[in-house]
């Protein structure tokens, strides 16, 4: 925000200070060259509020107004001549909803007009240019310098819905990526009577930061345009999309009738085959669950009567297993979020019947080594080590960290995993325990018979295929978090690096992850904010999961806009303190 604005905003409480008890519901923006900050001493101050009928009357709108001409004055500035003060300062928010609802153009039917601005009295002093005013206000790059932002962002986006509507039924054509540009051009200037800027929409082509700010909103527009709710992409859950495929061909029409008229097998063992060729160790050793949840369920009601331990933050569900079962949590927060202290854990595990390992740790991608967990195993035989090996898939060097071979070898190991995550399949519920056969046969007698379906073993045998990764879909997706490391290195505070399917970054303190992710939503991408989940981790903490490279090449070019936003406004913003 330029001085002039905060000059004006602070004079401006001040005054309806001795008239209002609060100033709840008035909100103060600041458009043209103002909302830009690029403010020239030619320029008159553009300013309008939008206030709630509670807080105002109409006393205070005729305050407002000679404030805002004594203002003018004190500052040397000139008063637009053309349209009256008492015609753009203020709005009331009932007003806006019905301007917004009811765009201002002739409309026959589906077929809209847009009249050219006429330079007479009555025009300028009419509803129909205050209602074309407050569009151009609000679809241009416009500040908030006081009140709601989240308020005015939402007026923001109907009021680009309404451009958009307003020139597709003027002009007879549907945006997309494809046509931005003409598009663009029919904002400037009518086709057909040749009027532009301040005669037809109010764009002003000259206008560096106008153009600017409307080539992006109007290519988020148009690439909403052309997503599909079932085409958003989802870099929020952890899913490998390297392998999303479609498995509908495993199901021939007799096929489907076989496997619904007939029960599955009751302990799914052409799954426990699969894992053991692939993994080299007996059937017998494993347990299939209805995703790892259910394992970790049935471990924790069945293995232990009280202390569970881990170190915060992890993966929330052993937390909630513990509290749906009544056992006590010992819990230690990570010295450091990027890798496990082993004497912590030691620690915790001396203490309870059962110590938890995120192995690598969602979220923070903290790792132990095979020799790390074996002294871990060997210290405490008393007590029982689950480690959870869901994401450790996404390594290239696999191998070199499962427990998987150990658990005969140790009486106190079990590791649980499951293929929602690296493989691509949350729907089909397929996780699996591995331990050593006495421990199996105990829990085996806690699974609810047939927990799998026909169905999902099925596509859980030919998704296991590429179980574990190959080095080359590992070494795709590394390569694509390379290039989003670099991008995001601008923009972020801290990141992780290990391999594990995500990353994490800490946007700087300007940079507000809940807009971010908002508005990377509506422009087709999910991403998550991880602060809220695990508080322990700070502020501003966002997660993306991995996509195909195309797919994190499009996200890289939408932050980049999103960032640049707010960029633009950081020179803009106000304290408020």
């Amino acid at each position: 925000m330029n001085e002039l604005c905060k000059k004006y905003v602070y004079q401006l409480q001040n005054e309806l200070n001795q008239y209002c008890d609060n100033l709840e519901g008035i909100h103060v923006i600041a458009y043209g060259s103002n909302g830009s900050n690029d403010l020239s001493i030619s320029s008159d101050f553009d300013v309008c509020l939008i206030v709630n009928a509670d807080s105002f009357v109409a006393m205070n709108q005729r305050l407002i107004c000679d404030f805002t001409k004594l203002f003018h004055f004190q500052e040397n500035l000139p008063i637009d001549k053309d349209i009256p003060l008492s015609n753009k300062l203020i709005y009331l928010s009932s007003e806006v909803e019905l301007f917004l609802d009811n765009p201002p153009f002739i409309s026959d039917s589906k077929k809209v007009k847009i009249e050219d601005i006429k330079k007479t009295k009555n025009f300028l002093t009419s509803r129909t240019m205050k209602q074309r005013l407050l569009l151009n206000i609000l679809t241009t790059d416009s500040t908030v310098l006081f009140g709601d932002e989240d308020y005015v962002n939402n007026l923001k986006y109907r009021a680009w819905e309404d451009i958009e509507k307003i020139i597709e039924r003027a002009y007879n054509i549907k945006l997309t990526t494809k046509n931005e540009n003409e598009f663009l051009n029919l904002l400037y200037q009518n086709p057909v009577s040749k009027a532009s800027g301040e005669y037809y929409l109010g764009y002003k082509k000259e206008k560096r930061n106008v153009v600017k700010h409307l080539e992006r909103n109007v290519h988020r527009l148009a690439i909403l345009n052309e997503k599909k709710v079932e085409d958003i992409i989802d870099l929020s859950e952890n899913v490998n999309r390297l392998l999303l495929k479609d498995y509908s061909f495993l199901f021939p029409s007799e096929t489907i009738k076989k496997m619904i008229s007939t029960y599955p097998e009751k302990k799914s063992c052409s799954i426990k085959e699969v894992l053991s060729s692939k993994l080299t160790i007996a059937s017998n050793n494993f347990l299939i669950t209805n995703g790892s949840l259910e394992g970790m369920n049935i471990i924790i009601a069945n293995l232990v009567q009280n202390n569970i331990g881990y170190l915060t933050p992890t993966f929330w569900g052993y937390g909630d297993s513990a509290k749906r079962y009544n056992k006590s949590v010992i819990s230690a927060p990570l010295s450091d979020i990027y890798n496990y202290n082993v004497t912590e854990i030691d620690k915790i595990s001396k203490s309870c019947e059962l110590m938890i390992i995120c192995n690598p740790n969602n979220p923070t991608t903290a790792t132990l080594t095979k020799n790390q967990i074996e002294n871990l195993l060997l210290n405490n035989p008393q007590t029982y080590f689950l480690i959870d090996e869901s994401m450790l898939p996404y390594k290239y060097d696999f191998f070199n960290y499962t427990m998987i071979p150990f658990v005969e070898k140790y009486t106190n190991l079990i590791v649980c995993s499951s293929i929602s995550k690296s493989l691509c399949a949350p729907g089909l519920r397929i996780g699996y325990i591995c331990a050593n056969e006495k421990i199996v046969k105990k829990l085996e007698k806690k699974v609810i018979p047939f927990n799998v379906s026909n169905i999902n073993q099925c596509i859980a045998e030919k998704i296991l295929e590429n179980f574990p990764l190959s080095l080359s879909i590992c070494s795709d997706i590394e390569s694509s978090f390379r290039q989003l490391d670099l991008f995001m290195e601008k923009y972020t505070t801290q990141k992780s690096e290990k391999a594990c399917g995500f990353r994490l970054y800490q946007l700087k303190a300007k940079y507000d992850g809940n807009k971010i992710i908002d508005i990377l939503t509506e422009r087709g991408f999910l991403i998550r904010n991880i602060s809220a989940s695990y508080p322990e981790l700070g502020e501003n903490w966002i997660r993306i999961s991995n996509g195909t490279l195309s797919e994190i090449k499009d996200l890289m070019h939408i932050m980049k806009d999103i960032f640049e936003d707010f960029d633009d406004k950081a020179s803009d913003s106000y304290d408020k303190g």
